[in-house]
């Protein structure tokens, strides 16, 4: 919940989810695993840290 609350790009994937129906702790457990695949995607692939922030 803690990165929900401070980390803006969660924070509005999780509203988005919730808005459209999803339940909050489905949304919650969304919004944790989107920034673990976006690591193991670039530990996959040998990528450095994107520029753009990973939750837009």
């Amino acid at each position: 919940m803690p990165a929900s609350l401070h980390n803006p790009g969660i924070k509005a994937f999780y509203q988005r989810l919730h808005a459209v129906g999803k339940l909050p702790n489905a949304a919650l457990v969304a919004g944790t695993r989107k920034p673990l695949s976006t690591i193991n995607t670039m530990v996959r692939n040998d990528t450095g840290l994107p520029q753009l922030p990973i939750l837009e």
